[in-house]
């Protein structure tokens, strides 16, 4: 008599089936690969931009060669140069230069003790002058200042109140926006 112990019998059962995972789990699993993945890219774009700002922020300012970057825009009369406020606009626009393709960047910062809606009043007669047409979404000081374009060239006028007795006015000037 033999036995074939290889034969699925009463003592040596077939192994039970592998269990599958359930498509909940999977799913589970999937979302929370993503949620950490996602958390650690964003952690380290915002590493990266901290330190490109903390960078820009070290870099001395020239100021005849900042103001000869302005090329032809006009600077507010009543305006006082701002080495502190071209460092913070550089600084800002360190990480804003993705969303606005442009072939050179000009920002410098300035102080005034004039109102924004003054200073905005006196751009959009300047710019007009110069052949600049307002930008659609670019108007009002809650929108982020004033823009003004030129063909491919935009200016953009922007306005802060500050602490103390003066408010910061940032000019950038953007040459040859690519449109997107």
């Amino acid at each position: 008599m033999s036995f074939d112990l290889g034969k699925d019998t009463s003592f040596n059962p077939p192994p039970p089936p592998k269990r599958r995972m359930s498509p909940w789990a999977i799913t589970g699993i999937g979302c929370l690969v993503l949620l950490v993945g996602g958390a650690v890219g964003i952690g380290v774009l915002v590493s990266k931009a901290t330190n490109a700002m903390k960078e820009e922020m070290k870099k001395p300012v020239n100021k005849e060669q900042a103001l000869a970057d302005l090329e032809d825009t006009p600077i507010y009369s009543k305006a006082q140069f701002d080495e502190m406020g071209t460092r913070m606009g550089r600084a800002g626009m360190s990480l804003g230069r993705q969303f606005i393709p442009a072939e050179k960047t000009a920002i410098v910062g300035f102080r005034t003790e004039d109102s924004a809606s003054t200073v905005y009043a006196w751009y959009d007669e300047k710019m007009a002058t110069l052949g600049f047409r307002p930008e659609e979404g670019g108007r009002g000081a809650q929108r982020g200042g004033h823009a003004f374009r030129k063909g491919n060239d935009m200016v953009m006028v922007q306005m802060n109140k500050a602490k103390g007795e003066w408010n910061s006015l940032i000019l950038m000037r953007f040459y040859n926006v690519k449109k997107k």
